[in-house]
């Protein structure tokens, strides 16, 4: 395991936000963001990404590592939506 990993700061982080999501949102809803983040937390540690390091060039590269293994692309952009699309 190499040291981005092996510091608890990854699953400290994840522990925290799946317990915000347990209070706050379904249970499907806990399990999907769990499945992401996991995911993502294994390529930082394969990629020698401490948490701290992370950042937009370093999602690029996470997101374009999914797309190159076949995983769909996922909601690209989260903007509010203008109040004349809003029914």
């Amino acid at each position: 395991m190499s040291k981005a990993f092996s510091s608890s700061t990854w699953n400290e982080a994840l522990q925290g936000f799946l317990l915000h999501l347990q209070a706050t949102r379904a249970r499907k809803t806990v399990q999907y963001y769990q499945t992401l983040l996991k995911a993502l937390m294994e390529w930082a540690d394969r990629s020698d990404v401490p948490l701290e390091k992370l950042g937009k060039r370093q999602m690029d590269a996470y997101l374009v590592f999914r797309l190159d293994a076949g995983r769909s692309q996922t909601t690209l952009h989260h903007y509010p939506k203008p109040a004349s699309c809003v029914a």
